[in-house]
């Protein structure tokens, strides 16, 4: 759980949003793991980040940073995308995961801001790699919805 208030800063097409405050984990394990770093209760400090732009009316890019005291985790991604049919945004996206001990890298292509109503959606996929020489599809899906004025 996360409380991160923020500041959100528009100019034209461009957007950024910071975000600082407190994080709490709660992991319970089976089978127990006593040993286990995340075992257990655990109260940090996260700090997050958001960029958006449109350069052009065709492009777009994308990009979150997110660095956590539990753990030492982080996270980033950056998208880049051009206009599909005027109703989305298409292209390559990649992704880096770590914590103390473990990172995980994502390759893949995203489909950014399809609108529908107040609605906007999202969705990516491609192939993850960690360091423990997994690898799997992924999936990501994403809704939000505004409420109120902009």
């Amino acid at each position: 759980m996360q409380l991160l208030p923020g500041w959100h800063v528009k100019r034209g097409t461009f957007e950024a949003k910071v975000f600082m405050g407190p994080e709490f984990q709660q992991h319970r394990l089976s089978p127990n793991d006593p040993g286990n770093l995340l075992n257990g209760s655990k109260f940090g400090l996260r700090v997050s980040g958001e960029v958006w732009d449109e350069p052009t009316v065709t492009t777009m890019i994308a990009a979150d940073a997110s660095l956590g005291t539990i753990d030492n985790t982080s996270s980033a991604r950056v998208g880049f995308g051009w206009k599909v049919l005027d109703m989305f945004y298409a292209d390559p996206e990649t992704q880096v995961y770590g914590a103390s001990g473990y990172s995980q890298w994502r390759w893949g292509v995203h489909i950014t801001s399809f609108k529908t109503g107040d609605a906007e959606w999202s969705a990516a996929g491609g192939c993850a790699l960690d360091s423990n020489n997994r690898s799997s599809p992924y999936l990501r899906l994403g809704f939000m919805q505004r409420v109120g004025g902009d």
